[in-house]
């Protein structure tokens, strides 16, 4: 991509980005382990060094906000607060190096979640199907 490119790459970007903010709300509905895994991609997420912006403060919000739901106390609890310790991190290591974990994994069961946009329902997807 070229700079003239990238120039209207960013351009278009930007008009579609505020036009987000005119449309309704939207809400996720998803059983409570796949919350779970989420919250724990996006505490790798917020541990990069480099993601410290105002995105970064609101989706520490919601991580902290869903963890007060799926894990309140107890174990879950504590693994969750060890999340955002690298000194906490454990190695895993795969049978199958060309796996993709999650989309490949036979113990990862569909689980139930949808949107809701505006008066319109998207219902429950199995993500096996979209290849999550």
């Amino acid at each position: 991509m070229n700079v003239q490119e990238q120039e209207l790459l960013r351009a278009r970007f930007a008009i579609e980005l505020e036009a987000l903010e005119s449309l309704p709300p939207i809400q996720l509905e998803m059983d409570a382990a796949h919350a779970w895994i989420l919250i724990g991609q996006l505490q790798l997420a917020l541990r990069h060094p480099g993601n410290r912006g105002p995105s970064a403060k609101l989706a520490r919000a919601i991580v902290e906000g869903l963890a007060e739901i799926v894990a309140p106390s107890g174990a879950l609890r504590e693994v969750y607060e060890r999340g955002w310790n690298p000194a906490d991190d454990v190695e895993v290591s795969h049978a199958d190096p060309g796996r993709t974990p999650g989309r490949d994994d036979p113990d990862v069961r569909p689980g139930h979640y949808g949107a809701v946009v505006g008066e319109a329902r998207h219902p429950p997807q199995d993500p096996r199907a979209s290849g999550l």
